[in-house]
């Protein structure tokens, strides 16, 4: 076995990334993209000195005493059916190899604050997500400080990753991680957009539509997850605004929490809660009713409910939800046994901020009705929670003075 030396090199050939090692004698060889060890692959090695060997149908390269690659060698005339042609490496080889792997470790108390500050890699990967061929030099350009709408990042540049022996474990994935370190995660970036001015904007729309407006703002106790069980490629979504791709939370999300919460709040859960809650006049006047309501006719509600955004930049966090008993859960089993394998389920969630909540009348005649339902949105948000996950506390907020 002999080390060598050459240059790593990226070339894009009919819009397609190809990795080569420039060999000391100019000429080239033809790396796998798909057997580059490394996570987040493009353009880090390109231009870099790198050292390989290669033994008969063996090939393994390292840049920077990290192995990036280890796959047979698909220049040389290779027969799969001659006999031993799996042939496992040497001793000496190996004993290579295990030398220059860099060994993962659990993460030191102060490693978790590291990657917690987002000192890791970003999923964004232009040549992992299915998006259509555009020129190489556009894909150079992209870059993903350029992103800037979130929306478009996560559902629209999606990162894939395939699995190579299982096809049905192929899938869309926004984090990874091995043995406690985090290979990437996708990172939340809105650019220069101006959270502040943006609420204000909608404060005075809001102004223009009705008679009279309360404006009020609550920050996140701890997190908030909104749309968690949306329609999504991944497993869990996040409700994203889909022109400025910032998380808010729709009004019919905000008069279904406030709505809930007065009919536990007064009710109960009396099997006829909402029944007796209809026969309210106040009810119906801020909600709305049917037929069976206080006023025996379909009423709209006289309380205008608009969405809520967040008044400064998001911190956007992935957690994870783990049960350990999927059978159980699942109908499968009848008990829950310790031989069934956790099933980590990711999501994405909101905290580091506060948001804006606007509601409206349309005749002013109704000021009192106003006040009453702001009082309500405050009792909602402080006691009950907004979003998913209320019941270990995520959702819950403050009114922020």
């Amino acid at each position: 076995m002999s080390e060598k030396k050459g240059i790593i090199v990226v070339q894009n050939i009919n819009n397609q990334n190809i990795f080569k090692i420039k060999r000391a004698d100019g000429k080239f060889v033809d790396l796998d993209d798909d057997k580059i060890l490394d996570s987040i692959k493009l353009l880090k090695y390109d231009g870099k000195e790198c050292k390989y060997f290669s033994k008969k149908a063996r090939l393994v390269v390292w840049v920077d005493d990290e192995k990036i690659y280890d796959q047979e060698d698909k220049s040389k005339n290779h027969n799969p059916n001659q006999k031993n042609s799996k042939k496992e490496i040497s001793a000496e080889e190996l004993r290579y190899i295990e030398d220059k792997k860099v060994k993962l470790k659990e993460p030191t108390i102060d490693e978790v604050e590291i990657l917690k500050s987002k000192n890791y890699k970003d999923s964004f990967n232009i040549n992992k997500a299915f998006t259509p061929k555009y020129s190489p030099d556009l894909i150079r350009a992209i870059k993903k400080e350029d992103i800037d709408n979130f929306n478009l990042k996560l559902n629209k540049f999606s990162r894939f990753e395939k699995d190579e022996y299982d096809d049905t474990k192929s899938k869309f994935k926004f984090f990874d991680a091995d043995k406690g370190v985090v290979n990437y995660q996708i990172n939340s970036y809105f650019g220069s957009f101006d959270f502040s001015e943006f609420c204000i904007q909608q404060n005075v729309k809001a102004e223009k539509l009705c008679s009279l407006v309360n404006s009020k703002v609550f920050q996140i106790d701890w997190k908030l997850t909104i749309g968690l069980g949306n329609e999504s490629i991944y497993e869990t979504s996040i409700t994203l605004h889909h022109i400025y791709g910032i998380p808010y939370i729709p009004s019919s999300g905000i008069k279904g929490i406030v709505r809930s919460w007065y009919i536990l709040d007064n009710y109960g859960l009396d099997k006829q809660a909402e029944k007796n809650a209809k026969k309210e006049k106040v009810f119906c006047d801020v909600f709305g009713s049917d037929e069976k309501g206080y006023y025996n006719e379909a009423r709209q509600g006289k309380i205008i409910f608009f969405d809520a955004f967040p008044t400064s930049n998001p911190n956007i966090e992935t957690d994870i939800m783990n049960s350990h008993y999927p059978e159980y859960y699942g109908g499968t089993n009848n008990q829950p046994t310790d031989t069934q394998n956790p099933n980590p389920v990711l999501f994405l969630t909101v905290k580091d901020c506060s948001f804006q909540f606007i509601i409206g009348i349309r005749n002013l005649e109704d000021k009192e009705l106003l006040e009453t339902a702001t009082k309500w949105i405050k009792e909602a948000l402080t006691q009950k929670g907004i979003g998913a996950k209320t019941a270990v506390g995520y959702g819950y907020m403050t009114e922020n003075n």
